[in-house]
C-alpha cells in the first residue's frame, strides 16, 4: 500500500542541500541491514529502512523523505528548476593565477602568485611569527599565508584558495554565491560587521563571511570530539548558558552549542594584552582566573572564556571581541563627504574628539593619514545602513 502523494515522489532529486550529488528514492538503504541512518536533514531520528527515502551511495547520504521534499520546497529556483551547475574548472572561476613555483619532493608549490582581490603578487610564507591578521577571514594568522610586499595585505593559504563560486545550502536561492572583496558588509547570518571577504547572491545582493560560509548541517568541531550536527533545540548552550531554539548538538553526550559560540575565533587580541588570547572550553586549569581582567567582574565557571597563558589574563569573550571583531583595522575606508581615503583605526593612549559628535574615540574610528589633514570620526557616527 503507497499514499497517492508518494505515488508521485520524484525518483530523483538534485536537492541543494546535497549539491554534491544526486540522491534517489529508494526503499534499499546500503548493504548493512543493521546499520542505523541517522536522517542529515532534521538529525533527530533515525531513516527507517524498512520504508522510503532518499539516499546518496557516494556519500552515505539519507534523508527521510518528507524532510527531503519539505527542503526542497524551502528553496527558491529560477523559472527553470534547474540548479546552477556553472562551477566548472575554467580559469574565470580560479581565485588567483600563479607566478612562480618550485617543486617540493612530489608536490608543486605555488610560492607566488596573482590573487583576483589583490592589485599586487603575493608570495607564500610559512614563517609564522608576528601580529598579522588575514583579509579575506579577519582571524589571526597562525598557518602558512601569502602576503604582500608593498602593502599590509595578508591571506590565509587556505583563504587565498578558496574557489570564486559556491553553493551555499543556508540560502534560499539556489545559484552559485560570487566570492566579493573590498566593501564592508554586515553578514545576514551572524550580524557582525566586517571589511573581510563575502559570498554574496547575485539575486538578492545579501552576503555571507567566510565563516558563516563555511558551516554545514553536520559538521566538526576543534572544542569537542564527535560530530555536531545542526537541529531545532530549545534548551541553553554549553559555552555561554544562553536560550536556543536551534543548535548544533551531539548526540552521544547531550551537548549543544549556539551560531555564535560555533564562530568564535580561537585567538583573539585585544589592546590589553601584548599576547593573543587563547580560547578556553574548561576552567579547571585556571583557579585564581574566575573574574574578567578586563571589565573585573565574575565569570561563571561553566562557561567558556579567553586566557593568556603568558600573563595570566581571562576575560569574557564579549570583552575580548568587543563590538567590532571582524573589521580589519588599518584598512582603507572612502566616506563620501571626505576627499581623502580613511584608515580603520582604535586608540589606545590618545583618544581624540570625534570630529561628528564631539566624543572622544574610544571604539572603533576611522582617521585621515594625509599629511595636514587631522579629521577623525567614529565608524558609528558614518556607518552606512546595512
Amino acid at each position: 500500500m503507497v499514499h497517492r502523494s508518494c505515488i508521485s515522489l520524484p525518483h530523483i532529486l538534485k536537492h541543494p542541500g546535497h549539491f554534491e550529488h544526486p540522491i534517489s528514492h529508494t526503499y534499499f538503504l546500503g548493504q548493512d541491514k543493521f546499520k542505523l541512518w541517522e536522517c542529515r536533514i532534521c538529525n533527530l531520528e533515525d531513516v527507517n529502512s524498512n520504508y522510503g527515502s532518499y539516499y546518496c551511495s557516494d556519500c552515505e547520504y539519507a534523508v527521510h523523505v518528507i524532510c527531503a521534499i519539505e527542503e526542497y520546497n524551502w528553496y527558491d529556483f529560477d523559472e527553470s528548476g534547474i540548479i546552477d551547475e556553472s562551477l566548472e574548472e575554467n580559469s574565470a572561476l580560479q581565485p588567483y593565477s600563479i607566478i612562480k613555483e618550485i617543486k617540493d619532493g612530489e608536490n608543486v608549490v605555488a610560492i607566488e602568485i596573482k590573487h583576483f582581490s589583490h592589485p599586487h603578487n603575493l608570495v607564500l610564507n610559512n614563517d609564522v611569527k608576528d601580529d598579522k591578521c588575514c583579509d579575506a577571514c579577519v582571524l589571526p594568522i597562525s598557518t602558512s599565508y601569502h602576503y604582500c610586499s608593498q602593502c599590509n595585505f595578508f591571506l590565509h593559504k587556505s583563504c587565498a584558495e578558496l574557489p570564486r563560486k559556491k553553493h551555499l545550502s543556508l540560502h534560499s536561492h539556489t545559484k552559485p554565491h560570487q566570492l566579493t572583496s573590498n566593501r564592508i558588509f554586515r553578514c545576514a547570518l551572524c550580524w557582525n560587521e566586517t571589511n573581510g571577504f563575502a559570498y554574496t547572491c547575485a539575486e538578492c545582493n545579501i552576503c555571507y563571511c567566510l565563516r558563516c560560509a563555511s558551516i554545514s548541517d553536520s559538521l566538526k568541531y576543534e572544542g569537542h570530539e564527535h560530530l555536531l550536527s545542526y537541529q531545532k533545540y530549545e534548551g541553553l548552550c554549553n559555552a555561554c548558558g544562553q536560550s536556543l531554539n536551534y543548535a548544533f548538538r551531539c548526540k552521544r553526550c547531550n551537548f549543544s552549542l549556539g551560531e555564535d559560540c560555533l564562530e568564535l575565533p580561537l585567538k583573539a587580541r585585544h589592546k590589553s594584552d601584548v599576547h593573543h588570547f587563547t580560547l578556553t572550553h574548561h576552567d579547571n586549569d585556571y583557579p585564581k582566573s574566575h573574574y574578567c581582567d578586563i571589565c573585573e567582574e565574575k565569570r561563571n565557571l561553566n562557561y567558556w572564556f579567553y586566557h593568556c597563558a603568558i600573563c595570566d589574563n581571562s576575560a569574557h569573550p564579549k570583552c575580548v571581541l568587543e563590538k567590532y571583531p571582524f573589521i580589519k583595522l588599518g584598512n582603507i575606508y572612502t566616506e563620501e563627504g571626505h576627499p581623502h581615503p580613511l584608515t580603520f583605526v582604535q586608540k589606545v593612549h590618545y583618544y581624540p574628539a570625534c570630529q561628528r559628535c564631539g566624543k572622544p574615540c574610544l571604539d572603533m574610528a576611522l582617521e585621515c593619514k594625509t599629511i595636514g589633514c587631522s579629521y577623525i570620526v567614529h565608524w558609528e557616527c558614518i556607518k552606512p545602513r546595512f
